[in-house]
């Protein structure tokens, strides 16, 4: 069942979104405050509400705008801003599991519900994955670079020994 397809449906789903944000919200947060010591730079406590806040917003955009694409660079920058596998995992699962609670999502609109979810989080998970391939690649451009001066100084330093 595609929400594109039943607007009454993809209307039902955008109001229990706004309807019940700060549930979908401390769902988030939760969910980031749990693997907060596993992600790969310190997020201030703050930092990880804002977080949540931003991943609501991003997700309430995808549901009424559908663009795959503004999603997997969101995901992106969620890793360039250091935000561990765990609490991605996390993150993901909070905003499928949080529609149990919601009320309105009710046997006619579950269906839509799960599979508009489920695009969402295969395109975040995707920009994500390929976010964290890019600052593995970039680390290594900087290993390699350093290594390579490295060689360069120790070859100038062997060219240079008197002995």
């Amino acid at each position: 069942m595609s929400t594109q397809a039943d607007p009454i449906i993809h209307e039902q789903i955008l109001s229990s979104l706004d309807s019940f944000q700060e549930l979908f919200c401390t769902g988030v947060s939760r969910a980031l405050q749990e693997t907060k010591f596993a992600n790969r730079m310190h997020i201030a406590p703050r930092r990880l509400e804002e977080l949540s806040r931003r991943e609501v917003a991003a997700f309430q955009r995808f549901i009424q705008q559908r663009d795959a694409q503004e999603v997997m660079e969101h995901g992106k920058q969620l890793a360039f801003e250091g935000l561990g596998h765990s609490s991605i995992i996390n993150v993901t699962a909070a905003l499928r599991k949080v529609w149990l609670n919601v009320p309105t999502a009710q046997a006619n609109v579950f269906p839509a519900v799960l599979t508009v979810t489920d695009e969402y989080v295969g395109s975040l998970l995707e920009g994500y994955i390929d976010g964290c391939e890019q600052e593995v690649r970039h680390e290594q451009q900087l290993t390699q670079a350093a290594y390579l001066r490295s060689l360069e100084h120790s070859t100038d330093h062997a060219d240079s020994d008197p002995r």
